[in-house]
This record gives structure tokens, sequence and C-alpha cells, in this order.
């Protein structure tokens, strides 16, 4: 598929579900590189946001059109974590995510 199909689907998969302060982050950064020049849409940022979920999630179920099943074979999972304060060595935040891809 070409880049402007995930661009449009993030819009539908994504925006009834991301609060109204992140969408004003995402159109600004639009905004912004727009403004030096460089030609992409707010909803190619929320793709790029997005990208792992686009094309490693739903459109390799959608065009098997399985995207509504429930799968609990599949492995692709992410885990993360969060600390601060005295359960750190420098009192400031840690943090960390893994996706747990397949590269």
């Amino acid at each position: 598929m070409e880049w402007e199909f995930f661009a449009k689907a993030s819009e539908k998969l994504f925006l009834p579900y991301t609060e109204q302060e992140f969408i004003d982050e995402v159109k600004g950064i639009a905004e912004g590189a727009q403004k030096a020049g460089v030609q992409v849409s707010w909803q190619e940022i929320l793709a790029w946001n997005g990208y792992e979920e686009l094309v490693d999630y739903w459109w390799p179920n959608e065009k098997e059109g399985e995207y509504a099943k429930d799968d609990e074979k599949k492995s692709d999972r992410c885990s993360a974590f969060i600390t601060t304060g005295s359960a750190t060595k420098s009192g400031k935040i840690v943090m960390a995510h893994n996706s747990w891809d397949n590269f």
C-alpha cells in the first residue's frame, strides 16, 4: 500500500482514542515542519507515531480480514516500567519500554 493509505488509516484508528492535547501536539509538529519547508500532514505525523501498530499489527490483520478477532496465540506484546524517587540511584525518573519485536 502507498504511504497515504496508512496516513488516512492512522486518523481513523488513533483519533477516537487520543486525547486532544496529543492531537494538538501532532498538529503543531506538522505545522512547524511545514513552516520549515517539509511537506507533511498531521495525519502523516500521527502515522509515524503509530507506525509499528499500523504496519505490524493492524495492516497484516486487516488485509487478512482478521482485525476484529482477538488472537491470544500471537506473541507480539510490549512491556514497560517507570520508577522515580528513592527507587533510583539519582532520584530522577527511570523509564524503559520493550516492544518484543521479531528483529
